[in-house]
This record gives C-alpha cells, sequence and structure tokens, in this order.
C-alpha cells in the first residue's frame, strides 16, 4: 500500500507500479481521491472493509495507492498490507513557488503526520508526540520509506524487500527519467537561502523526520549490499 504525500512524488511511484504490474504479474489498484484529512473512525472502517473486500476478490498479488494517512488495519481487526511511501526533503527549494502576486505557496508541507496516522495531535506542527508516534509507525508497518531525491536508491530498497513487485523497477524509473525535464534548483524563481535559518526553525521536527528516514534507508541499502 503506497500512502501517497502530496508534492513528494507519489505519482511517478505510481506509475512505475502501473507499469510493473503488467512485467511481474500483479494488479494495481488506486483508490478513490481524498484530501489527505483526518479520517472519522466510520470512514476508517469503511476503507479497511473496502480494501479486504478487494483482497479477497483478487486472485493475484496486489498493490494499492491512496490519498491516506497511516490507517491500522488491526484496530478493526484485519491483518493490513505492507505501507511504503515517498518523501522529500522539507528544505528543497524545488517545493516552493512564487506566483504573480507576490505570494508564495509550498505544495510539500512535511511528512509527519501522513505517518503519524488519525489521531488530531498528528496534524499539530512541531509536535514531538507527533514524530514519536510516526516514527514508530514507519519501524513497525513501513519496511521502505523511499527518498524522491535517491529514487534509485530507493526502488532496489524495494526490489529487495518486494522483489514480486518491484522486479526491474529501477529500469523502468531510468525509462521515465529520460523524457523527464525536471528543473534544476537553480531555476527555481524562489530562493530559500534567505529564509533558511527561520525555515529550519519552523520545520525543526520535519527536518529531523526526513534525515532520519534518508538514514534508515541507506542503513538497509547498505546493509543488504
Amino acid at each position: 500500500m503506497l500512502t501517497r504525500i502530496p508534492g513528494a512524488g507519489a505519482e511517478l511511484m505510481v506509475l512505475i507500479l502501473q507499469r510493473l504490474q503488467g512485467y511481474n504479474a500483479f494488479k494495481h489498484i488506486r483508490l478513490p481521491a481524498g484530501d489527505h484529512g483526518l479520517l472519522s473512525t466510520l470512514q476508517q472502517e469503511l476503507l479497511v472493509e473496502e480494501m479486504t473486500s478487494i483482497i479477497k476478490q483478487e486472485a493475484i498479488p496486489l498493490s494499492f495507492d491512496g490519498d491516506v494517512r497511516f490507517l491500522n488495519f488491526s484496530e478493526f481487526g484485519r491483518q493490513g498490507p505492507s505501507f511504503i511511501s515517498l518523501v522529500r526533503d522539507p528544505l528543497d527549494p524545488r517545493i516552493w513557488r512564487r506566483y504573480s502576486k507576490g505570494k508564495e505557496r509550498v505544495f510539500y508541507r512535511g511528512a509527519i503526520p501522513h505517518f503519524c496516522g488519525q489521531e488530531p495531535r498528528c496534524t499539530e506542527r512541531n509536535n514531538t508526540w507527533a514524530l514519536a508516534r510516526a516514527k514508530a509507525n514507519v519501524v513497525r508497518w513501513y519496511p521502505v520509506v523511499g527518498i524522491l531525491d535517491y529514487m534509485e536508491e530507493s526502488l532496489n530498497a524495494l526490489a529487495l524487500e518486494f522483489p514480486y513487485f518491484f522486479k526491474d523497477a529501477v529500469r523502468i524509473y531510468k525509462q521515465f527519467r529520460l523524457k523527464e525535464k525536471r528543473p534544476t534548483v537553480s531555476t527555481v524563481p524562489f530562493k530559500l537561502r534567505d529564509r533558511n535559518a527561520s525555515l529550519q526553525m519552523a520545520l525543526a521536527l520535519e527536518v529531523e523526520f526526513y534525515q532520519w528516514l534518508k538514514s534508515r534507508l541507506f542503513n538497509e541499502t547498505f546493509k543488504n549490499g
């Protein structure tokens, strides 16, 4: 189950899964679009039952993606899927855009709430409880969390953990990359260096979480050769 985080490259991961399903004999299912907000207990239960029903109906392995924060299936008496996700550096200048009226808007607001889960406290910025909860959920439920700027390393880690689904993922990614025209940091009109100190303070726990995830990814990658 790929939990999508806005602005972190999840759509690229979805494209890779959609291409791989034909090669690796599994089926990828996109859950209905959501708004990445908190789900009520009833909404959580309905989603758990919907996915459980789909899994029972299909005769081949399945992968899913959805606009949903971490959801603990065991709280509803169901066996949950293995979760994966993709994050990016919260201080990456490319996540900012300047609009004609002089207003800036960030389209990547961090990852902690998405891994923390469905409790209201998960939405509070720079909440140490939310950070601890997010880390605990990653350790228990997310064998691999990828990093957008390290896609090949992320896909290699996923292929080691889930070979049935991610065999040849790096090859597919390289095909997409040949067609990709991503802006370089220098072409982004809004420069973060003048605000770097204030941003680091505002996003302190997000930066800590990102560095922790990055360390975890590379430790797992090196451990597995």
